[in-house]
């Protein structure tokens, strides 16, 4: 088993490498308005740092997780974003990773707000309250899915250069 420290440290290794590709992905691009200017990363460091530092000391409260897998999603969301940009505007398509890239930003988008929103719930000590708390998680996590799952199966992404009607 993974020690939850491995796993900060992993999280934030990670999250220095994400925050990293951002400055040459917006400027490669030349798109500043996808990334609000430097705001989203600011916000997905936030979350992230907060994340750390509640799971950190206290690794078994879920909401340092989710905060932290939160920020992690969204900057890997705008990173994505980015790299769409510069696949397939100035690549055209011959970029490596380029479709997988494109997979995340077209499906898995949301998923920085699915992973935040609990903690809302579970906020302050990382406990449900109520039996009516719990259901509402769970109706919560079962719409959240059956949405991803149709967004992956619903009708299939535009080819690059192609325009919808």
């Amino acid at each position: 088993m993974i020690s939850y420290r491995v796993a900060l440290w992993a999280a934030g290794i990670l999250l220095a490498g994400l925050l990293a590709a951002f400055v040459p992905l917006t400027m490669a691009s030349h798109d500043l308005h996808l990334s609000a200017a430097g705001a989203t990363p600011v916000m997905a460091l936030a979350l992230a740092a907060a994340g750390m530092v509640v799971a950190n000391r206290q690794s078994s409260n879920p909401i340092g997780w989710l905060l932290l897998g939160s920020g992690l999603a969204t900057m890997l969301s705008t990173d994505a974003g980015l790299y769409v940009l510069l696949d397939y505007r100035i690549g055209h398509g011959t970029l490596p990773l380029g479709p997988a890239a494109a997979f995340w930003v077209w499906a898995l988008w949301p998923l920085p707000f699915l992973i935040g929103t609990p903690a809302l719930v579970l906020f302050p000590d990382g406990q449900l309250p109520t039996r009516l708390s719990r259901w509402s998680v769970r109706i919560y996590v079962a719409t959240s899915t059956l949405w991803i799952a149709g967004q992956m199966a619903g009708p299939s992404m535009p080819s690059p250069g192609t325009r919808s009607t």
